[in-house]
């Protein structure tokens, strides 16, 4: 859950629960060091933040952004917002093969997952001053050997 001018707010769409009236109970031990990443937009009127599930004995992951959960990956990085506040983005993990365990990470904006790269760099993803997304990610090929391109993405307005 995620506590935000003493409105509580939780994985299932970022539903408010009303006043904080007592102190949030705490996650299971087997997720204890685990902790929601949360992002306001530059005006602070806008929240985003991550959840954690639990599903059949499968952890997943999701970003809610203004109430309204997302689909749920393997893990994802900390959500930011642009600039002017209209768009989010992140970094999100699947698995591409269980069999390999082989992660898939993928950026993204507004909800809606790009293309799959083996990595994607650090704090490399940032969004430029003319609104379009920016960021180094690592294609591996058949040598293991990874490519590193610049990925740049303009949001739909």
């Amino acid at each position: 859950m995620v506590v935000v001018d003493a409105k509580v707010y939780v994985a299932d769409a970022g539903r408010v629960l009303g006043a904080l009236s007592s102190p949030p109970p705490f996650f299971s031990r087997h997720h204890s060091e685990w902790s929601p990443k949360v992002n306001f937009s530059p005006d602070g009127e806008r929240v985003v933040y991550t959840t954690l599930s639990d599903k059949g004995g499968k952890s997943s992951f999701s970003v809610v952004v203004d109430g309204v959960a997302g689909p749920d990956f393997d893990d994802v990085e900390i959500p930011f917002f642009s600039s002017d506040g209209k768009h989010v983005a992140y970094e999100a993990m699947t698995r591409a093969s269980f069999k390999t365990l082989t992660p898939q990470w993928s950026m993204v904006v507004d909800g809606h997952a790009g293309g799959n790269y083996s990595g994607i760099l650090g704090d490399s993803p940032i969004f430029t001053s003319d609104g379009a997304l920016e960021f180094l990610a690592i294609q591996a090929g058949l040598s293991k050997d990874g490519s590193i391109y610049r990925v740049k993405y303009t949001p739909a307005p």
